[in-house]
């Protein structure tokens, strides 16, 4: 009998006397106790146990073949009571009464309902949702998955504290101690961390919040938040059930010193339904659950346009909480309790959805290892310390059964119209298959074919054979007419056709079209003509339903020709030499059309006889310009500007004469421009003992005033007795106001300093302004004191000066009773001023109208017997200037008439021609007016009504409508235009309006779509270099035309969109013996402004360059305590000269009479990477004791039980969870070591010692006597 038996028949015994509070069972559990313990020696071979004692904090899975059929358990032996550390942070766990409080979550979804794609985060990086129409009639998103409980899911009373609403059972352990069944659950609704422990009648046993440790009878339960253990300190606890979705790695029937695991988390199970790119057809249907929970999800639903191929992922399994959202998330796995006093750490992440785990180990928070785990795999560590080993296995936990389930489908075929070549109808319709609604994997069969204008199908129907493949169908071609036209467009003349060039082309569908534009295109650039674009690309083509109705137009421009001084034109000859009888050269491009001549005289006086001749200096060629003529017309189209602006002549010295001043030294250096190309300087000689005074009109361009002026001559010495006082005086009185005087010789005499010297007396104009107060008389002087003078001029009178305004009240409509017009008159209401030059007698200024609006009073409409009146006060009008005689209407109705007006509000809100109505009749007549026939004719002309005004229909006429006005409110409808549903100009936009708007220029599908193109361009490979690649994107940008439906005008175009077209990447050919600057080339942008985008990838002679690669290598000593080699063992190289970073592992050999202590201080580590020297592993073992020291007793130092005397050959249970594998070691045991005094108390040697014995069979009946007791006193 083996200790697993014998365990489960004591388990068994006392589970029974709870339950049956029988003595006998008590009993039997004593008996079978004490036969264990006495034959305790006997079974010793059978028991397994840990080398050494560690605490994890997870459960994983492992795959059974990882299982070694002996093992059994992680143990536990002690638990600080008082706090634990669990991880780097020291996470404090300390044994205090606990209430767990009420933690506000997120609200998870109820599990029944589907959780909507849109607005989960966890699928926010899902594909973009492709349109698909769902066939399968029963399809309910809520009803695609189904969560439920697990199948042996446990049954606890309800009524006491538990209730599976509330609570979800994970797991369920046995303490085969006392009997003990604990549950352990999470609230199904509060995701934060809190362990609630019930026993099996549902009572609420313990509450653990996150982070601490309680006694809970002889077990220890430690919350971690995420994980949690239980421990017990006789290795008695089992598992009874196990809801966590880790039950494959864990055996019922086997005792365990600590069980761990996780905590059950919310997860997201996820159903896609995807096309061939891994799209989502329709949206997925998502379901929260808590890890643990079973899912059942229904098979492919019928997808129109799609048929299912096939599903990966499992329809039926468990809810792991590794799921698709927890990605790149990292557990954190603590092993606290170590023999060698180490703490170990394994940081699990995942990294796919399909179980892939990044393992890093670390001990006391260095980096040991670090690898990565598939399904199945798992890693193992170990750590050798003075002796002891530690030995870990860390499995990948992934469920293979969770994660998302994927229906694949693949798009269906289509029905492809072929010709009798077999070749593809150019634009024919390709319809798609119709998918099965009763069958998800097929299509409909007898899907029909399409009818093609101009063929003939060869047959109705068709049933695909492959739903997914496309199925030619042939079509016997049709023989039809077809006619194109082509048109020569004269972009300059409105884009009105040539006269008499055009060309139309006819025959039957087939015929080769062997007409050319060349010879046309020929002849008018010979008449003077340039081509902008040849439009007609169907030469050489065949006609049919593609160019039929067609109309390509061939565009000119006007030729011109420029004539120049250097070229000029003889007009009556041909603008075009090759059209003699075409376009002549007009007039005004001749020679002298084109230059202007300028002179520069230099004209002297004063010196009598002696007086110079002019001199005159003549610039023939000064100006110059060009004419450009349109050559088609013969028309001069654009003259340039005179060049240069001006032209500016040399200056001359002035001559000299005896016994005479000049008073310019030089004169001439004056400029000529085209206005005033003859320009003439003076040169003045004064007698010596001469002087001149001159009076001056600033106001007319500096001129002399006529009549006035004075020459003074004498000898030199004699006085100056002239005065300017009679001049200023006289031109004052003539309207001149004085500026300044500048003459200062007065009473002076004669001489050197003064001879010859010119005197200005400055003058302006004085002014006379005339306003309504002071008007003018015209044909009186302006000047009282020169009464032949200046005269004052036409428009200074009164009525020049004032403007009267007018408000005019109009009444109408009571017949004979209407009142006369209200008529208010302002005889001053506008005036202004006028400024008149006393010189000249002209006006030179006349000021703005002043005020800028005159406001007249308001009136009250009289009232007339038997009418109403639309307004009670009328007038208060603005009048201006402009609109002087402003007029308001009062309208009198008759009681009883009302109106009816229809309104174009995208009109100014004018009526519409044609429309309204006056409804007259007595009080109490009924109102069969109805609007409804305008309405419905003004929709059919593209008008949309706004809103009905008219309400009175079927009331009846009285004081409450009368004099009413009713408004019919219009819009103008709008047509758009696509490139999917283009305009064809000329055609009504109305349908039942044909002789309304018609569709305008600019809607036609070439308006709305304009095609991009990216050239690769290949160099620099010579002859081997590839031809261009050339991607045209024909339908790259597109934009829509909004029409009005009244008007037929365009109102809105659309931007281009997109803004950017990207073109896919392209390879670049390898060509041999060359490199290439780009593997790939092109994913060019076009944009509307630059659609022709171009890429350069160059090719290069390869250059062979051969890398150097570093080595290294490792050797391993097995070395004693005084570091010399173990007997019969050599230095091993285990890596010569290989590459550096290649891993290596050493082996940590087992020699006889030897056991592994350590690593030597100056030893590289047991793994890791070859570097780029020698590195030595160098291990030290211990000797053990001879077997004559063996054969002696041993007993610790402390005392206790004796030391076993022989070795132990005890499988090593490896301390990863709840997972052992037993790996064989012989260990020799020795007095100092901790080890051996545990197994001594475990393990009883063959010593005889049958006291001891009888002594374990009183203690068994006392414990016997107590567990009745405690099962009695739960009972009661």
């Amino acid at each position: 009998m083996n200790k697993q038996v014998m365990t489960k028949k004591i388990r068994y015994s006392i589970r029974k006397s709870k339950r049956y509070k029988g003595a006998i069972s008590v009993g039997i559990g004593c008996l079978f106790l004490l036969g264990y313990l006495v034959l305790g020696s006997s079974i010793q071979a059978d028991e397994t146990e840990s080398i050494h004692s560690v605490e994890h904090t997870e459960t994983l899975t492992e795959t059974s073949a990882d299982l070694a059929s002996d093992s059994t358990v992680d143990s536990v032996e002690s638990v600080n009571d008082d706090k634990v550390d669990a991880n780097t942070d020291a996470l404090s766990i300390t044994d205090v009464e606990e209430t767990p409080k009420e933690q506000p979550i997120q609200p998870m979804e109820e599990t029944s309902e589907a959780v909507a794609s849109s607005t989960d985060d966890s699928n926010s990086n899902q594909p973009e949702t492709k349109e698909g129409t769902i066939l399968t009639s029963d399809y309910q998103p809520e009803k695609v998955i189904t969560i439920d409980e697990p199948a042996d899911y446990p049954a606890l009373p309800l009524g006491n504290a538990y209730h599976p609403d509330k609570y979800f059972i994970f797991k369920s352990v046995i303490d085969n101690w006392s009997g003990e069944v604990y549950y352990f659950a999470v609230n199904r609704q509060q995701d934060d961390g809190v362990l609630f422990i019930f026993d099996q009648n549902g009572n609420l046993r313990q509450t653990q919040l996150a982070g601490s440790k309680k006694q809970l009878d002889n077990t220890v339960v430690i919350n971690y938040g995420d994980t949690y253990t239980i421990s017990h300190p006789y290795n008695a606890l089992s598992y009874d059930y196990s809801g966590d979705g880790e039950k494959s790695s864990v055996e019922k029937n086997a005792v365990y010193n600590a069980i761990t695991g996780i905590l059950p988390k919310q997860s997201i199970v996820t159903v896609r339904y995807v096309d061939e790119n891994q799209t989502d057809i329709v949206a997925p249907v998502q379901k929260r659950a808590l890890s643990g929970e079973s899912r059942d999800i229904q098979g492919p639903i019928s997808i129109e346009g799609y048929v299912y191929q096939y599903t990966t992922g499992n329809t039926k399994g468990s809810v792991s909480i590794y799921s698709s959202e927890k990605m790149n998330q990292t557990w954190s796995r603590h092993f606290t309790y170590s023999a060698t006093n180490s703490e170990i750490r394994a940081d699990y992440t995942l990294l796919d959805n399909q179980g892939k785990f990044r393992v890093d180990i670390y001990r006391n928070d260095l980096l040991q290892k670090s690898t990565t785990l598939i399904p199945g795999q798992y890693t193992d560590y170990a750590v050798y310390t003075n002796g002891a080993i530690d030995r870990y296995r860390f499995p990948n936990p992934f469920i293979p059964d969770s994660g998302e389930v994927i229906f694949h489908y693949a798009r269906v075929g289509k029905i492809v119209p072929v010709d009798e070549s077999n070749q593809p109808i150019p634009a024919a319709p390709t319809p798609s298959y119709h998918t099965n609604p009763d069958d998800p994997e097929n299509v409909l069969p007898d899907e029909p074919t399409p009818d093609i204008l101009g063929y003939t199908k060869t047959i109705n129907t068709i049933t695909p054979v492959n739903p997914t493949e496309d199925t030619p169908v042939v079509y016997i071609r049709n023989k039809e007419v077809g006619t194109l036209s082509v048109r020569y467009i004269d972009q300059d003349n409105q884009n009105q056709e040539i006269t008499g060039i055009g060309e139309t082309i006819s025959g039957t569908y087939g015929d080769k079209i062997v007409y050319s534009t060349q010879p046309t295109i020929e002849s008018l650039v010979k008449k003077g003509y340039e081509l902008v674009h040849d439009g007609f690309t169907e030469g050489g083509k065949e006609l049919g339903k593609d160019n039929t109705g067609k109309v390509y137009d061939v565009i000119f421009k006007h030729g011109t020709q420029t004539y120049t001084p250097e070229h000029p034109g003889v007009p009556g000859t041909p603008i075009n030499p090759e059209d003699p009888t075409g376009s002549q050269t007009p007039q005004g491009t001749t020679y002298q059309d084109l230059v202007k001549q300028a002179s520069q005289t230099i004209h002297y006086t004063g010196a009598g006889e002696q007086t110079p001749k002019d001199h005159v200096t003549i610039n023939e060629k000064a100006f110059t310009r060009s004419v450009t003529v349109d050559k088609v017309t013969g028309e001069i189209i654009a003259r340039s500007a005179w060049q240069p602006a001006t032209v500016t002549f040399e200056t001359v010295i002035s001559p000299v004469v005896s016994g005479y001043q000049v008073d310019k030294p030089k004169a001439g250096g004056l400029e000529a421009t085209v206005e005033q190309p003859d320009v003439v300087d003076e040169v003045v000689y004064v007698q010596e003992g001469t002087l001149s005074v001159r009076y001056i009109d600033q106001d007319n361009q500096n001129q002399e005033i006529t009549g006035t002026g004075e020459t003074i001559s004498g000898t030199y010495g004699d006085k100056i007795v002239y005065s300017t006082q009679p001049t200023i005086e006289s031109l004052v009185k003539k309207g001149y106001e004085l500026v300044h005087d500048g003459f200062t010789e007065g009473g002076k005499e004669l001489g050197k300093d003064n001879t010859g010297k010119v005197y200005e007396v400055i003058f302006k104009h004085g002014t006379q302004t005339y306003t309504p107060e002071h008007p003018g008389v015209p044909g009186t002087p302006i000047n009282s004191e020169d009464p032949t003078g200046s005269q004052t001029p036409q428009g200074t009178t009164y009525q020049d000066l004032v403007k009267q305004a007018s408000q005019t009240i109009h009444y109408t409509g009571a017949g004979e009773q209407t009142p006369k017009d209200h008529v208010t008159i302002n005889g001053k209401a506008f005036t202004r001023s006028v400024t008149v030059d006393k010189v000249t007698g002209e006006i030179i200024a006349r000021s703005a109208w002043q005020p800028a609006t005159v406001t007249f009073e308001t009136v009250i409409s009289p009232v007339v017997s038997g009418y109403q009146v639309d307004k009670p006060n009328a007038g208060g009008l603005e009048a201006t200037v402009e609109q002087p005689d402003v007029v308001d209407e009062v309208v009198y109705v008759q009681e009883g008439t009302l109106s009816v007006r229809y309104i174009d509000q995208d009109n100014q809100n004018q009526e519409i021609t044609d429309t309204g109505e006056t409804i007259s009749g007595t009080y109490g007549d009924k109102i069969v007016y109805s609007t409804q026939p305008t309405i419905e004719s003004l929709v059919k002309k593209g008008y949309e009504l706004v809103h009905d005004g008219f309400t009175e229909g079927g009331k009846e006429l009285g004081k409450g409508n009368t004099g009413k006005v009713y408004e019919v409110i219009f819009k103008h409808g709008t047509q758009t235009y696509t490139p999917e549903h283009p305009g064809v100009p000329g055609t009504p936009i109305n349908p039942e309006d044909p002789t309304g708007s018609q569709t305008p220029q600019g809607t036609t599908y070439q308006d709305l779509v304009k095609q991009a193109s990216q050239t690769i361009h290949y160099t620099g490979a010579g002859e081997q270099t590839p031809k261009d690649h050339v991607t045209i994107n024909e339908k790259a940008f597109t934009r829509s035309v909004t029409v009005d439906k009244v008007t037929g005008e365009i109102i809105a175009r659309s931007a281009w969109q997109p803004a950017t077209v990207t073109f896919e990447t392209v390879i670049s050919p390898v060509v041999s013996g060359y490199q290439v600057d780009k593997p790939n080339a092109g994913g060019l942008e076009a944009t509307v402004e630059q659609p022709d985008v171009v890429d350069e990838v160059n090719y290069a002679l390869k250059v062979v360059v051969v890398p150097t690669v570093q080595k290294g290598s490792v050797d391993v000593s097995y070395l004693d305590e005084k570091g010399q080699l173990l007997p019969g063992t050599v230095v091993e190289l285990i890596k010569n000269q290989v590459p550096v970073g290649e891993t290596y592992v050493v082996e940590v050999k087992a020699f006889t009479g030897y056991t592994f202590l350590k690593l030597a201080e100056d030893s590289a580590a047991l793994q890791g990477k070859v570097e780029n020297t020698v590195k030595h592993v160098r291990l030290v073992y211990q000797q053990l004791l001879t077997p004559e020291e063996e054969s002696k007793p041993q007993l610790p130092n402390t005392g206790g039980n004796p030391q076993p005397t022989e070795p132990i050959n005890e499988p090593v249970t490896k301390i990863n969870k709840d997972i052992p594998v037993s790996q064989p070691v012989t260990v020799q045991p020795t007095q100092s070591t901790e080890k051996q005094a545990r197994m001594t108390s475990r393990q009883l040697p063959k010593t005889g010692m049958e006291g001891i014995n009888a002594a374990w069979g009183f203690i068994c009946l006392a414990l016997a006597g107590l567990f009745y007791k405690k099962a009695k006193r739960k009972n009661d």
